[in-house]
């Protein structure tokens, strides 16, 4: 019950702190087969995208990406999105990695503009997104998958209400 109480505290006021209303450039990215990708491609028509930056020799971070691969899962027909942005070396070792983990959600290689954006000094890192490609959130370091949890179902909530006042 306490855990409930602190990670809906948690959602409430660090959508405060972190509520920049700044929008995030396109950033292009490569993707697995060394394409340009544009990271709008992957938040269009969301309510909400988690971008979670990592690599995969960190320990805390696979933590994170299995939770998002769950919560990917639950909510894959809600508008809610997950891209993984890895700043391994070779794509060849992310490749790998995403079919050991079975992800099914987008990964692309993280770059130095994108690490400056966000200013990702260590990792991992999940930023939150609203449907404007506005931050409404960031968290440095491992967190709970019930917290993000916490933020889709405050977002659906919100939807709800407005579709019902149509």
């Amino acid at each position: 019950m306490i855990k409930k109480i602190v990670i809906v505290l948690l959602v409430v006021f660090s959508s405060l702190v972190f509520a920049k209303d700044e929008v995030i450039p396109n950033f292009q990215l490569n993707n697995l087969l060394n394409t340009k990708v544009s990271l709008y491609e992957f938040t269009q028509e969301k309510q909400l995208t988690f971008l979670c930056f990592f690599a995969t020799w960190c320990s805390y971070c696979e933590k994170d990406i299995v939770g998002f691969e769950e919560l990917n899962k639950k909510y894959q027909n809600k508008k809610i999105g997950f891209v993984a942005i890895s700043f391994d070396k070779k794509i060849s070792t992310v490749e790998t990695y995403v079919k050991v983990k079975k992800l099914t959600y987008p990964v692309v290689m993280g770059n130095s503009k994108i690490a400056e954006y966000f200013s990702i000094r260590g990792i991992p890192v999940t930023v939150v997104l609203n449907e404007n490609n506005e931050i409404i959130d960031k968290v440095v370091g491992y967190m709970e998958s019930a917290y993000f949890e916490a933020i889709i179902n405050k977002k659906l909530g919100e939807s709800k209400k407005h579709d019902e006042i149509k």
